[in-house]
């Protein structure tokens, strides 16, 4: 074998090593960002999941105590619905998002007590904040 053989050989080597390195390393890199843009997606799922379930509950609460008549059982079960949909919110929702959703929660099972009697303002104020935050949180204007 002469030099220009074994250069050129050479060369193809390393062109081949070369390329197979790049190729691998942009591989990785891709599959990186794949992965990332699944993780967000996967969590913005959980949110919207999450802020779905507890609106449906509060929802719920607030529906049967202006049309119902509420054992104090069946207001223990609105409560309890109520905080074990704050649950999964606080695992993962904004700290603002799960504060609000907390307080309001807390409220909302005022109103479910109390009935009637219980003055709105503040429960409307909570909603619009839980509202506002929940969006901002999804990534909406």
């Amino acid at each position: 074998m002469d030099i220009p053989e074994v250069l050129a050989t050479y060369d193809a080597l390393v062109g081949v090593a070369l390329g197979a390195g790049l190729t691998y390393g942009f591989s990785a890199l891709s599959r990186r960002h794949q992965e990332a843009r699944e993780d967000r997606t996967r969590w913005y799922e959980a949110r919207l999941q999450a802020y779905s379930e507890f609106y449906r509950v509060y929802y719920e609460a607030l529906y049967r105590s202006d049309h119902d008549v509420i054992s104090e059982e069946q207001g223990n079960t609105l409560r309890i619905s109520l905080l074990a949909a704050v649950g999964p919110l606080t695992l993962t929702a904004s700290r603002e998002a799960s504060k609000v959703a907390v307080e309001l929660a807390e409220e909302t099972a005022k109103r479910v007590a109390m009935g009637a009697n219980y003055n709105l303002e503040r429960l409307t104020r909570l909603n619009e904040a839980f509202h506002d935050a929940a969006r901002k949180d999804l990534g909406h204007p």
